[in-house]
């Protein structure tokens, strides 16, 4: 079992040339490097990741391998984007661990910047009433310090950053305030693996402490927005085209009709599909012994 000394001298017989760099696609096939291809697996790097300049450090029990890369996915036609590549291993007792984060160096990063496919959104119909697959939400969004990563035993890949008003949230933005943004961007993404395939993302970006008050004993607290790409399964089990949304979300807290005790529950609402046309749903913990009136929760919003 290879120890931190151990990877890092593999790390190192892998740099070559000048200015010198290192593939670590070619690196994760040396036996003294096992695990290091499943974070790139879930990057969708298993044939090149090419890091320049490279550099070492010690850091609280890991070794890191830090430098400049371009980060670009199979089969989507579009150019790589700059990223920052840090590779980290650690030693715990079941044996090495790896993660990859890429950090995105442009100011501002656009979903379309990475993924050529953007799942349609359901939005109100233009002409009469009903709804209808237009433009992804998706592509109007722009993100701040955007970072991919990866770690070994995971299936998904982290997206972090910070969310801002653009997009289809610039007419929202206020709901949250002005002082909050750009918002916390967390979730996971699975990535696409080949041409005409699209992201799936479950991401959310709120505003925790805050509260919004939705009058009388009404409120509305961690405030937000979730963005979600993917399919969607039928009952039938059939899996149709994936499709994505943006959610208003936050955590509701009201009484009953009936005045009973008060209950907690997370509720969501489309932006762009709004009620009632709209769908909002509602997890509640703990299931309430009482009918919440939640109806229009959103409707002052949409």
């Amino acid at each position: 079992m290879a120890g931190l000394e151990e990877i890092e001298a593999a790390l190192r017989r892998h740099v070559e040339g000048s200015p010198p760099k290192i593939d670590l696609a070619a690196a994760a096939r040396d036996q003294g490097l096992a695990g290091l291809a499943e974070p790139l697996a879930l990057l969708r790097a298993q044939a090149k990741l090419e890091v320049r300049e490279p550099r070492f450090q010690r850091s609280g029990g890991a070794v890191e391998l830090i430098g400049a890369a371009e980060f670009v996915l199979p089969g989507q036609g579009l150019p790589g984007i700059g990223v920052t590549a840090t590779l980290t291993a650690t030693e715990p007792p079941g044996g090495p661990v790896y993660a990859v984060s890429l950090a995105v160096t442009a100011p501002v990063w656009k979903f379309g910047d990475s993924f050529a496919t953007l799942p349609h959104t359901l939005r109100r119909a233009e002409k009469g009433l009903g709804l209808e697959f237009y433009e992804s939400t998706l592509s109007g969004l722009e993100v701040q310090n955007a970072v991919f990563t990866a770690r070994g035993g995971e299936s998904e890949v982290e997206l972090s950053g910070r969310l801002l008003a653009s997009g289809d949230l610039v007419d929202f933005a206020g709901w949250v305030g002005q002082a909050p943004w750009p918002l916390a961007l967390e979730g996971t993404a699975t990535l696409p693996e080949a041409a005409g395939q699209a992201p799936e993302l479950d991401l959310v970006a709120t505003v925790p402490g805050k509260v919004v008050d939705l009058g009388g004993v009404l409120s509305l607290s961690s405030p937000g927005f979730g963005i979600y790409a993917g399919p969607e399964p039928e009952a039938g089990g059939e899996t149709p085209p994936p499709f994505s949304e943006l959610n208003f979300l936050g955590i509701f807290g009201g009484v009953g009709k009936d005045k009973y005790e008060s209950s907690v529950a997370e509720v969501r609402a489309s932006v762009g599909a709004p009620a009632p046309i709209g769908r909002t749903t509602a997890s509640l913990t703990p299931p309430p012994q009482q009918s919440l009136d939640r109806t229009n929760v959103f409707g002052g919003l949409m």
